[in-house]
């Protein structure tokens, strides 16, 4: 093994190692030190998960050990815990679903399998008008005020939507494939020309950057993992990917194009978390390259993704102007942590460059 390998591996065996302070007696795991929310526990085991399967032989045997045993109990924290009336947002019944289909096939707990499939179909009825996901407003089926649900385009497109599509695929549904095929074809609207996400409405963009959602594992595990039957989703995970390289300045990921040049510091979560969620793409052979299909339809000059979402419907959160300006201008009242803007806010303005879409 090289030695920068070698230090990778360290490194993740020290991480793994200290993580033992934030872990509970039943398994569950905590946030942070400073935090008792223990539904992130669906995503740590989800990392011990892939760590596994992917890399399990090049581990020592205790250490490989220590993981299956924290794996297993999360694994059942999990079963226990993230269930239909759990307090939560829609992504994190998405990665129980997930999860549960993975260690419910791998280790045969058919009781897990039935739960991944409860945990699906919980997801699936959370489609809004607009055929958006809904649920990311601290519970799944709330509504505001005037009668919106809860939309967060960063966490579906990042973290909601791959983790249906590794459902499906762990439990080979073709039926559930084809809903989540048409769920992420719907949420590219919100893909812009240069691999941003609009996330503007979102009722969680307190944790929006422009190339996503800052605590989630990006775009690719998703749109570019799904196969080169869907050239569209390779392209925008391939933009997405261009426009994180452009963010990105001596190793670190900043949270949008100019944050570096007017002083802000980087967060090196944002860092970790893609590197994350590229890693597995890595691994599978993706490689980021153009796709002619990425053309848009034409309107009055300007390049949209009519095909999907057409102008000024009416959905949950905004409303959308499309002209040669588009913009977006809130419509919904729901407030997560009181952080989310108000009806009438106008959320993002941008000149569409419409050589944008026709590079290729």
């Amino acid at each position: 093994m090289r030695n920068s390998c070698r230090t990778y591996l360290e490194g993740a065996v020290r991480v793994f190692r200290w993580g033992e302070h934030l872990l509970c007696q039943d398994g569950g795991f905590y946030n942070d030190a400073q935090s008792s929310w223990r539904g992130i526990t669906v995503f740590q085991a989800m990392a011990l998960y892939e760590t596994l399967e992917k890399h399990g032989r090049i581990l020592e045997d205790r250490e490989r050990r220590a993981m299956e045993d924290r794996l297993a109990r999360a694994g059942e924290w999990v079963y226990k815990n993230i269930v239909p009336g759990y307090p939560t947002n829609l992504n994190y019944f998405a990665a129980g679903a997930a999860l549960l289909a993975l260690l419910g096939g791998k280790y045969g707990k058919t009781q897990y399998t039935r739960q991944a499939e409860t945990l699906f179909c919980l997801c699936r009825q959370q489609v809004g008008v607009s055929g958006l996901l809904c649920g990311e407003g601290g519970s799944i089926g709330g509504q505001d005020s005037r009668g919106n649900r809860p939309v967060d385009i960063g966490y579906n497109v990042d973290e909601s939507l791959p983790s249906l599509l590794l459902y499906s695929r762990a439990m080979q549904d073709t039926e559930a494939l084809e809903w989540v095929e048409r769920q992420m074809e719907n949420h590219l609207l919100f893909v812009l020309p240069d691999g941003g996400i609009d996330n503007s409405f979102g009722t969680r963009n307190y944790k929006w950057s422009y190339w996503g959602s800052r605590t989630t594992d990006g775009c690719q595990w998703g749109y570019g993992l799904w196969g080169t039957d869907k050239p569209l989703f390779l392209e925008a995970a391939y933009r997405n990917v261009q426009l994180l390289r452009q963010c990105t300045r001596n190793g670190l990921l900043y949270g949008g194009p100019d944050y570096a040049d007017h002083g802000e510091d980087a967060c090196i979560h944002h860092t970790f978390c893609h590197a994350k969620g590229l890693a597995p793409c890595r691994i599978m052979g993706w490689r980021a390259g153009r796709h002619r299909s990425f053309q848009r339809k034409k309107k009055r000059g300007y390049s949209t993704i009519q095909k999907y979402i057409p102008s000024g419907f009416r959905q949950e959160g905004s409303w959308q102007m499309s002209q040669d300006m588009a913009g977006r201008v809130g419509r919904g009242d729901t407030q997560w942590e009181g952080r989310f803007p108000f009806c009438g806010t106008l959320l993002m303005a941008r000149w569409w460059l419409q050589v944008w879409w026709n590079i290729g």
